[in-house]
């Protein structure tokens, strides 16, 4: 099908002919499948509103669209129509988002604070390599902060506990790739104001409250994963079953990423809709053994019924991320088309879901997961949509062999359209791709499937142990191949960071492609390919400077060079993968020749081209004043600035204090800042 249409495309522009090709009549053809634009208007809208313009403006959207509505409607053409049904689409997105922002987003903190004493009650708590992850809002303010508690043996304490303990108060971090993800905005929606760790064993004054059920349910299961399993094992399954993926360790992150299979460990619609579907089979299969009931009442909408409420409780044991919440309110949708009898798998579906989505998460928008889970999914619906009659035909007028063969192909294209998807996501967020993954999903999806989630079921259901045993059993294989894929040569490739605009093409050739019928609609590969283009002109950084100026990154041509000691930190692998390099080839000065640093670690690092001071200090300043291009500096320079004539670019404490982060390029014989 794909051939044909290519072909038929490929004829169309060759031989094209102004008298037969006529656009007004394509767009008639076509014009039932606008409305699908409506989630593109109101994600507009939302990008306003988060970045809180004032809402008057989504009041005179509002008004606008109302007035060409009300004018003659037989009089209004088409491009009114549409005009009217986007300004009203933006107007609500708009006003979702700066809702979000101005009533339900926390004002985070700029500066740390001193340590003090808190009384606070316990929102989450979630196990991480090193210790524990709590969720705390203070009784007195009523902010909430997220802080590390690590003991060599911790005091146990249970969501709903009011604790008492003294605290170290941190700003979070800001974007550590200018133009990257913006870790305090995220902390922000989520009603978060500050990061940092508990100084003492707190103190529990009072046992567990009636509030916060879910999340103690959740860290009651967490307990028992950690009772039956052990290492790693534990963590996938808690991270399957309850969402909480703190605990994975880097390395085992790590094989899964370069594995293609990363996938599995975030609960989305995969997960939900194996749970779902089981619950559906089961429910039904045991009313038709009911025979009075069966013939009085149609079996087919009560499993409906009872599966959404299962998945329902499903969703909020597993935090409710936004592919979760997609994939409910898709499959609510879904539900809903049986209870009504209509057929309700179409891309329609995926509009009420980027809808319910904005509405209820408007932030989303901006997270990677919103435009990884949204992108496959629209990909597979266009796929399939296109393809049904022959794929209905396949099915039933084949045997059990002919099944299990279109079950294999049925995989092996579904995980190849949705990585083909979610490819340039994934370069412009990760700055890395697997090609094993296509192959690997061959094994990981089946495994999944039939083993590892009917056992978490069975225990979710019934309490029995053995199933999340079983279900550890699963997880050791699905990570022993993995592993397998993941040592492949071509596992892991890392690409550069691309621009906005790669983005927004992105996008654009996906949405074109859902949007239309025919053979145009692969005119949207032209965009998709589009948006890889940057990668041939993408000019790279030659210098990266942290938010607090306490670490300095130098690319020296195919790897990345860093002023700490620890070459793999969150921080270089980022900064490494955004250059396109392996963060496992990150190198410190310490082992490298061209940095040569004094007793107060203060270093020169002389690259080719330029010559990078960084000072801890402001000792022998004019010293290195005359040696640099570039001087960074911990401390601020402040007056010392003006008698530093030699550096053609100083950035100080101050500077990373007032813009965050910062890149330089190198243009000929000029640095140019970003930040």
């Amino acid at each position: 099908m794909l051939v044909k249409n290519s072909i038929q495309l490929y004829h169309t522009i060759v031989m094209f002919n102004r008298d037969k090709f006529n656009f007004q009549n394509l767009i008639k053809a076509n014009y039932y499948r606008f409305i699908l634009l409506s989630p593109i208007f109101m994600g507009m809208g939302v990008l306003v509103g988060l970045a809180s313009y004032p809402i008057y403006g989504a009041y005179l959207l509002t008004l606008l669209a109302m007035i060409i509505f009300q004018v003659n409607r037989h009089w209004l053409s088409l491009v009114a129509k549409l005009s009217a049904g986007a300004c009203l689409w933006v107007a609500i997105g708009w006003i979702s988002g700066f809702v979000k922002v101005e009533y339900f987003s926390a004002v985070p903190i700029i500066r740390s604070q001193a340590p003090k004493i808190i009384t606070a009650k316990v929102l989450n708590s979630e196990h991480t390599q090193y210790g524990f992850r709590l969720t705390l809002q203070d009784t007195v303010s009523k902010d909430t902060v997220r802080l590390t508690y690590r003991r060599k043996k911790p005091v146990k304490v249970n969501v709903g506990d009011l604790i008492k303990a003294k605290v170290k108060l941190m700003p979070h971090k800001r974007e550590i790739y200018p133009g990257g993800f913006n870790f305090r905005q995220k902390n922000a929606f989520e009603g978060i104001i500050a990061t940092g760790a508990l100084l003492s064993d707190p103190k529990i004054i009072q046992a567990r409250s009636t509030e916060g059920r879910v999340n103690w349910i959740r860290q009651k299961l967490n307990n028992k994963i950690d009772s039956l399993l052990s290492s790693q094992t534990a963590m996938i399954a808690k991270a399957l079953m309850t969402g909480e993926k703190t605990g994975l360790s880097q390395k085992t992150r790590d094989v899964y990423i370069k594995a293609g299979v990363a996938h599995v460990l975030a609960i989305s619609g995969l997960h939900l809709t194996l749970i779902a579907g089981l619950v559906f089979f089961i429910i039904r299969r045991f009313l038709c053994l009911i025979p009075g009931f069966i013939h009085r009442y149609d079996s087919k909408k009560i499993a409906a019924v009872f599966s959404t409420l299962a998945l329902f409780g499903y969703v909020l044991i597993s935090g409710a991320s936004v592919p979760t919440v997609r994939a409910f309110i898709m499959f609510c949708v879904l539900m809903l088309g049986i209870l009504v009898d209509r057929q309700a798998l179409s891309i329609r579906m995926i509009m009420v879901a980027a809808i319910g989505v904005l509405i209820i998460k408007p932030e989303s928008i901006i997270m990677p997961g919103f435009h990884l889970s949204f992108a496959a999914v629209l990909a597979l619906i266009a796929f399939y949509e296109s393809n049904r009659q022959f794929l209905s035909r396949w099915l039933d007028d084949g045997g059990i062999l002919k099944k299990v063969i279109l079950y294999g192909a049925g995989v092996l294209m579904t995980s190849f359209i949705a990585s083909f998807a979610t490819l340039p996501f994934s370069i412009y967020h990760f700055h890395q791709f697997s090609v094993t993954g296509i192959f690997a999903n061959l094994f990981i999806i089946p495994l999944m499937s039939f083993w590892i989630m009917p056992c978490i079921l069975i225990y979710l259901l019934t309490g029995l142990d053995f199933g999340i045993q079983l279900a550890g059993q699963g997880i050791k294989v699905m990570t022993f191949i993995a592993e397998y894929f993941a040592a492949l040569p071509g596992s892991e490739i890392f690409v550069p960071q691309l621009p906005v605009i790669s983005l927004a093409l992105m996008a654009a050739g996906i949405i074109w492609i859902c949007l239309w019928h025919g053979w145009v609609r692969w005119i949207g590969l032209l965009f998709y390919v589009g948006s890889f283009l940057p990668l041939f002109w993408i000019q790279q950084p030659v210098v990266l400077v942290s938010e607090d100026a306490k670490l300095v990154g130098i690319n020296d041509g195919n790897h990345l060079s860093v002023s700490s000691p620890r070459a793999k930190s969150f921080v270089t692998q980022i900064w490494a993968g955004s250059l396109g390099y392996n963060p496992a080839m990150n190198t410190s000065w310490r082992k490298d020749k061209k940095a040569v640093c004094d007793d107060q670690k203060n270093c020169l690092y002389q690259s080719t081209g330029m010559t990078v001071a960084y000072l801890k200090t402001l000792d022998n300043l004019q010293d290195y004043c005359r040696k640099s291009d570039i001087l960074i500096s911990q401390q601020p320079v402040r007056k010392g600035r003006s008698k530093c004539l030699g550096p053609k670019i100083i950035i100080d404490r101050f500077d990373v204090w007032r813009n965050g982060s910062y890149i330089i390029f190198k243009q000929g014989n000029k640095f140019i800042p970003k930040t």
